[in-house]
């Protein structure tokens, strides 16, 4: 099913381009599917990306954190923006199905990329590519790693939801700092925790 975006963007062309009845059909169709999914309460996953990657769809949600002057770098990447160690952790402690495993690793071989060559002045340094640095794409893009990606992430939320208990805050306390951190979204990051919470509905 293609995005409200994606709907919107083909209205418009087809508009421009004087196809009046198309243009028509995806208004309308754009607005049907807006309704249907302000009834929809947003995912877990949803209401992470809400807070991570606000305003971003498709494939350009799916890039390295351009947070470059966090405390010894970071690799969190894509829609939520998991990070190497958070998906390192998860397979150490056997969280992550047989099936995501060679997604997984290559995840991780990604986020090995993104610790060596981000935040580099020395841009000549061999192997060096932008899409490795903050902000940059990285190498999960294809159709089929953005799916594992969501796949990984449901995983990985659903651990985190287990471990919280039906504790909302502990839950968003726990991806956006970490487990073992004393920080809180309602001192630390409110902001964070709007986006979270901002309406509710997708």
């Amino acid at each position: 099913m293609a995005t409200l975006k994606e709907i919107a963007s083909a209205a418009y062309k087809a508009d421009k381009a004087g196809n009046t009845e198309d243009a028509k059909k995806l208004t309308n169709l754009y607005f049907r599917q807006l309704e249907k999914q302000k009834k929809q309460p947003r995912t877990t996953y949803q209401k992470f990306q809400n807070a991570e990657t606000q305003g971003l769809e498709g494939v350009d949600a799916f890039i390295r954190t351009k947070a470059n002057l966090a405390p010894g770098g970071s690799t969190a990447f894509g829609p939520v923006q998991m990070t190497g160690t958070l998906v390192q952790d998860m397979k150490n402690k056997n969280v992550i199905p047989k099936e995501l495993m060679d997604y997984t690793d290559r995840f991780l071989e990604q986020a090995k990329k993104f610790n060596k060559y981000g935040n580099n002045k020395d841009k000549n340094i061999e192997g060096y590519d932008s899409k490795y640095d903050y902000g940059g794409s990285g190498d999960l893009t294809s159709e089929k790693d953005m799916k594992d990606y969501k796949s990984l992430a449901d995983v990985i939320i659903k651990h985190h939801e287990d471990k919280a208990n039906g504790d909302e805050l502990k839950l968003i306390n726990s991806w956006r700092f970490g487990p073992n951190s004393n920080k809180s979204v309602e001192t630390d990051d409110k902001d964070y925790l709007d986006r979270y919470r901002e309406n509710g509905y997708d």
